[in-house]
């Protein structure tokens, strides 16, 4: 790569440095869109899974609930 560059003229290698900084730049905005979406992703199922257990912890707090009121009037 050196050697490729040491022949360039200063517009080629201007030219040169401005798409490789531009590629990285893109390559960064991809990579960062990448891991918000798998955030968000990853957000949505916890919410998901929590609304899930409240659900189901509800469920036990009102089956409890009934054992006990048979237990008193038994």
């Amino acid at each position: 790569m050196k050697a490729c560059l040491e022949k360039l003229d200063n517009n080629a290698i201007h030219a040169y440095r401005e798409f490789y900084l531009e590629t990285n730049s893109i390559c960064h905005q991809l990579q960062s869109d990448i891991f918000r979406r798998q955030t968000e992703k990853l957000v949505n199922e916890l919410v998901k899974s929590s609304d899930y257990a409240e659900e189901k912890l509800e469920t036990i707090a009102e089956k409890s609930e009934k054992l006990l009121e048979a237990q008193i009037y038994t």
